[in-house]
């Protein structure tokens, strides 16, 4: 019954995705409205669960017992920010000035578009996105203004 569940679940998002897909292909004004991040964020590890391991590639030079993908949510009286960080080999410095470039690439295939729209989505939302480098690993955050619900 568990594995039925999930696939339930699994197959209800897949759906969600597809029709948000469509909502962007049609080219209408996207349609603003207030959410919770941390909300987004269990929805999206949900869609990724089963593909996390490829999304931790930066981490395949290192030992298991020090991998680690950390999520991280905060908020200030002004400003919602989110953290991601692994325990990895770092960013090259010498990347870092290009690494939100469209077809900029550090790997040997894909297109490496991903920092480039995530950057054009931000944006959008009056948001920013930077990266650095930590003692192990690296750290990418978005923080954009937090929206004051209506009165």
């Amino acid at each position: 019954m568990r594995a039925l569940n999930q696939i339930n679940d699994s197959a209800r998002r897949a759906s969600e995705v597809i029709s948000r897909v469509r909502a962007l292909a049609r080219k209408t004004n996207p349609v603003r409205r207030p959410e919770r991040l941390n909300d987004i964020i269990k929805e999206t590890l949900n869609v990724v669960h089963y593909e996390i391991n490829d999304t931790c590639q930066a981490m395949s030079g290192v030992e298991q017992h020090r991998r680690l993908l950390r999520v991280r949510t905060s908020l200030t009286e002004d400003e919602v920010t989110l953290e991601i960080s692994d325990g990895g080999p770092g960013i090259d410095p010498d990347v870092f000035p290009s690494l939100f470039t469209p077809f900029f690439n550090t790997r040997e295939s894909g297109m490496e578009m991903g920092l480039s729209i995530c950057r054009s989505i931000i944006d959008f939302h009056e948001g920013k996105i930077w990266a650095r480098n930590l003692i192990n690993g690296a750290s990418f955050f978005i923080s954009r203004p937090k929206i004051q619900p209506p009165e």
